[in-house]
């Protein structure tokens, strides 16, 4: 009830066969998530995150997009909040932002909205 805070850490590697191109990344990935309930309205949620990458191979492809999430080599920053509850009657909501910074980008910002009727 009330309100969580915890935190993370994630490690991955991914190794691509030498026929296939021989790509490697790793990944070191750690943050802090919260969240925050409103009794009876909803709930607020936030994430950060800070990803360090090494990544060798070709960073153009759509297999190194796809293990690197969008980021790049280096230290990256990602950061989430979101809000979601129920207004009158059955209509749930969500209202979301996303963002994420790379050493070599310009920050990306992302927002979300949902509403639904539940029956």
């Amino acid at each position: 009830k009330g309100f969580r805070a915890g935190t993370y850490f994630k490690y991955t590697e991914a190794i691509n066969a030498p026929q296939f191109g021989n790509d490697q990344a790793y990944i070191s990935e750690y943050g802090l998530e919260l969240r925050y309930f409103i009794i009876n309205k909803g709930n607020i949620d936030a994430k950060i995150s800070a990803h360090q990458i090494s990544f060798t191979g070709n960073a153009n492809t759509p297999l190194a997009f796809d293990v690197l999430n969008g980021l790049s080599n280096g230290q990256n920053i990602t950061w989430k909040m979101g809000f979601g509850g129920k207004a009158k009657g059955n209509i749930q909501f969500n209202i979301g932002y996303e963002g994420r910074k790379t050493q070599i980008n310009r920050a990306v910002h992302i927002g979300r909205a949902e509403a639904r009727y539940v029956f």
